[in-house]
């Protein structure tokens, strides 16, 4: 009789409370939590408007992140990055007379989510230093302005420490006066793509 009560009683109770440890529930999202480190690329497009002008630099940016992400709920992660690129962006206008964009710096912060076990939204927005070149005549002269930049992406994971990530980010520095009484507004539009490190 106490043989038959512990066949019946034992599943009932390790139904109620855990026996032994559990394996994990694989079916719900894996937190990106911790210091990832990310190579990225893409295109980057510079546009200065004012006096009814604009022109555009083309080109491709390319660089190095690095950042870590803290989880704050089951899903929900906040993040920290900074970020170091250059650009291959250049406008001519003939005559020896260009326009080139050079480094650029950005540190912000990062809203994540897990949606599963292998892919990640996130937001993202912060500070932005950009360099700007210029030639005329033969001199040279460069620029540093201060921005803000607003971003969003996603992540996907292909190891278990290496991810891929798609991200595009808005750019905004201001206006500022060129000499000749004109505002001259500078903002920026880049879509990027890149493959990451989890330690």
């Amino acid at each position: 009789m106490k043989k038959q009560f512990e066949l019946v009683a034992l599943p009932l109770l390790c139904a109620s409370a855990p026996c032994f440890a559990q394996a994990p529930d694989y079916s719900e999202p894996q937190s990106s939590a911790g210091a990832h480190v990310a190579i990225v690329t893409g295109y980057d497009g510079s546009k200065f408007s004012g006096g009814g002008a604009s022109d555009t630099l083309d080109g491709v940016n390319y660089g190095v992140k690095l950042g870590y992400d803290f989880s704050v709920t089951q899903y929900g992660l906040l993040g920290v990055e900074v970020e170091a690129t250059n650009s291959t962006a250049k406008l001519d206008f003939g005559g020896g007379d260009t326009v080139k964009m050079g480094r650029d710096l950005y540190i912000g912060g990062r809203l994540k989510f897990d949606v599963s076990e292998a892919v990640a939204l996130y937001m993202k927005g912060g500070y932005t230093n950009a360099e700007v070149k210029a030639t005329s005549a033969g001199l040279s002269a460069k620029a540093t302005v201060d921005g803000w930049r607003l971003g969003a992406g996603a992540e996907f994971k292909l190891t278990s420490e290496l991810f891929g990530l798609v991200e595009y980010r808005y750019s905004n520095y201001g206006s500022y006066d060129d000499g000749l009484g004109t505002r001259v507004k500078f903002e920026r539009h880049q879509a990027i793509a890149g493959l990451g490190y989890r330690f």
